[in-house]
């Protein structure tokens, strides 16, 4: 599965857009999975290290879904860098939750 981020379809102010624009406009990303709960991530990107910043990402969707998973940034060549992605538990602990704006007292 082959997928990319689209700046222009969010309504970001023009600070942010031409700020993480030219990044996320590069960014490039595979998901495979190669058996139950195993997959691995190609990301590709303008700047090398950015796969370390999606591990980052993974690591916080992971804890506040309470997922128990295991990543490794396999490191890269050739412009793109591989994450393998180890789905141990999808249930391991409660999900956090998530208000997106301030609760009513």
């Amino acid at each position: 599965m082959k997928f990319g981020i689209d700046p222009a379809a969010h309504d970001w102010g023009i600070f942010k857009r031409r700020f993480w624009g030219d990044y996320i406009r590069r960014l490039q990303l595979e998901l495979r999975e190669h058996a139950a709960g195993i997959f691995s991530l190609t990301c590709r990107a303008r700047h090398p290290g950015f796969g370390h910043v999606i591990v980052g990402l993974l690591r916080a969707l992971a804890d506040d879904y309470g997922a128990l998973v295991l990543l490794e940034h396999r490191g890269g060549r050739a412009g793109h860098e591989i994450i393998t992605i180890k789905l141990l538990s999808i249930a391991h602990a409660s999900g956090r939750r998530f208000d997106l704006g301030a609760r009513a007292s």
